[in-house]
């Protein structure tokens, strides 16, 4: 499942990825810390590779002032869309909710994000110079519109990592 969540910095938001075992940005400019990577390819989901050309931290920052520092994010620039692992999302503690027309990001009873539907499930494939669609029936993808993101806490800080 793939859902954009609205934040204040990524020109085309970040789609939580329930397939992705990496996060993954394709803007160098979005990483907080970077060091290069030499000889590293990533398995994407429509079974084709593509070069990760350095990895590291990329901090988001949601609308309402949360931010999240995730670690080990795999800078991509084929890729299409930046990517949140909702495999690593879930095992740093953060909660997703997946309904008919609604996903939500939680971790400890706080509402992080919240989005509706833009477009159906069998949207665009990830890589950005291949316009061909996907087709990975074991990962059903939905992408979502600008949603609200909200926390009571907004001066906490998470970070997610492996």
């Amino acid at each position: 499942m793939i859902s954009e969540v609205y934040l204040v910095n990524g020109f085309e938001g970040w789609w939580v990825d329930t397939g992705a075992s990496w996060h993954v940005c394709y803007d160098r400019a979005m990483f907080k810390s970077y060091s290069n990577v030499e000889d590293k390819k990533v398995l994407l989901g429509d079974s084709h590779s593509t070069v990760v050309a350095g990895s590291r931290e990329v901090e988001l920052n949601f609308a309402s002032g949360k931010t999240i520092i995730l670690k080990d994010v795999l800078h991509t620039p084929e890729i299409r869309n930046n990517l949140l692992s909702g495999y690593l999302l879930n095992k740093d503690g953060f909660t997703q909710t997946i309904g008919v027309d609604l996903f939500t990001l939680t971790k400890m009873e706080f509402l992080l994000a919240k989005a509706m539907p833009l477009i159906p499930s069998d949207g665009d494939n990830y890589n950005r110079t291949d316009k061909r669609t996907a087709k990975t029936p074991a990962t059903p993808r939905r992408r979502f519109s600008r949603g609200e993101a909200f926390a009571e806490k907004s001066e906490e800080q998470w970070q997610i990592g492996i």
